[in-house]
């Protein structure tokens, strides 16, 4: 799932744009209010930020901390399906392959801080018992659309298997898209939406959803 935009070698730089770019509280605002649906009444505040960027009595409002992150090139999903259109190790489509065109910035999920995995974790958990009904409804939809066999595609990440298996859905569609190539028809009836609402709200459980997991992530 979004993990393996943070873990290592499973890194993919990604502003979802996607995936996804996820890092501090500027760039999860950029990344998340971007794949939010304008009139999504859970399109993060700046006042999220505020509370996470508390200043002492002697200091006086300026920059703080700016990471900016980017997708260049033609990179292929981290996965894709067996029968899937554009499959990862077709080069003749995604000459590059699936890894990341630049080196990983992050620690690897094993050194990551334990507070923030705990946050994290508790955020994943409120977010598949939110969603998890939707997110099975679309994936059923692509399974009695495509024959693909969508469901229990266990990633690196750790995170739960209906979360991996709706970040590799995404992943599978928004790089096609990127790259200009003819997607699907299947693909008309879930994306961009919900699809795309859906992983922006993954995206914010898993680097962003609390004060807390903003300070430490930073």
């Amino acid at each position: 799932m979004i993990n393996e935009l943070i873990a290592s070698k499973n890194c993919r730089v990604c502003g979802l744009a996607i995936v996804i770019a996820v890092s501090t509280s500027v760039s999860v605002y950029l990344l998340t209010n971007q794949l939010f649906d304008k009139s999504d009444s859970h399109v993060i505040t700046t006042d999220l930020f505020a509370g996470a960027n508390v200043i002492g009595s002697r200091a006086s409002n300026s920059l703080q901390f700016v990471t900016i992150f980017t997708q260049h090139g033609n990179s292929a999903p981290y996965v894709t399906y067996d029968n899937y259109l554009y499959n990862v190790n077709d080069t003749r489509v995604w000459p590059n392959g699936p890894n990341q065109l630049t080196q990983s910035v992050f620690p690897a999920r094993s050194q990551a801080c334990p507070r923030f995995q705990k946050a994290q974790k508790k955020s994943l958990e409120n977010f598949q018992e939110q969603n998890g009904s939707k997110m099975t409804a679309v994936l059923r939809l692509v399974q009695n659309l495509s024959g693909i066999d969508v469901f229990n595609h266990q990633l690196a990440s750790g995170s739960p298997p209906l979360l991996d298996s709706m970040w590799m859905l995404w992943e599978s569609i928004k790089h096609a898209d990127n790259e200009g190539l003819v997607l699907p028809e299947w693909t008309k009836s879930l994306y961009p939406e919900p699809t795309r609402n859906l992983v922006a709200k993954m995206t914010r459980a898993c680097s962003g959803e609390s004060i807390t997991a903003i300070r430490l992530f930073q």
